[in-house]
């Protein structure tokens, strides 16, 4: 009897470790041509090439929002905020491949899967906070519903998008895998992330 019990803990055991793994492989902050300095990012690449920041964390019901502080926008402005699956390639902008979501501040428009916007909001330069959150209430439907917030006032429209919950493989306990990305092209010197778990009014 005794070996049976210690069959099923090392089974139990087995099963937590592999479970921990996979926490762990899920939560690695990913990034390209971009410096971290403890909440700062920085550009640093050749012309032409995109930077891209990928957080370490999805968005989840608790922690359902997060913005981003403009510290330099350098000439063009050309700052991308939204969400991305994890596994979303560095090499573009958030919101123009399939699956991911940004508001632009270069043009005010926001990007939906593909590589054309349309019109949103304003643009915004140094010293604007840009926020992106998923609504809540979307986390018990496939559709999420994406918001985006200009200096805290939240801009006008939404953006309704299956894209955000990642693909059909993500495991079902996490079943939120809308990752938060930003990204700057070489014109853009630096921003700051600061995450929140609340929604703005």
């Amino acid at each position: 009897m005794d070996e049976l019990r210690l069959h099923y803990r090392f089974l139990s055991w087995r099963r937590r470790i592999r479970e921990i793994r996979e926490v762990r492989a899920g939560r690695q902050e990913r990034s390209r041509h971009i410096l971290v300095d403890g909440d700062t990012l920085s550009y640093h690449g050749d012309s032409g090439e995109v930077g891209c920041y990928v957080a370490p964390r999805p968005l989840t019901r608790d922690n359902n929002y997060f913005e981003v502080s403009i510290v330099d926008s350098g000439v063009r402005g050309t700052i991308a905020v939204g969400l991305v699956p994890q596994s979303y390639s560095l090499e573009h902008q958030p919101g123009w491949l399939p699956d991911s979501v940004a508001y632009h501040a270069d043009d005010g428009k926001l990007y939906s899967g593909r590589a054309k916007g349309r019109q949103f909001g304003t643009k915004c330069s140094s010293g604007d906070r840009i926020g992106c959150g998923i609504e809540p209430a979307s986390f018990e439907v496939r559709t999420a519903q994406v918001f985006f917030t200009k200096n805290g006032e939240r801009m006008t429209g939404r953006s309704s998008t299956a894209a955000a919950w990642g693909t059909p493989s993500a495991p079902a306990a996490t079943r939120a895998t809308s990752w938060a990305a930003a990204s700057c092209s070489p014109a853009t010197t630096a921003w700051t992330a600061k995450g929140t778990a609340t929604t703005p009014a």
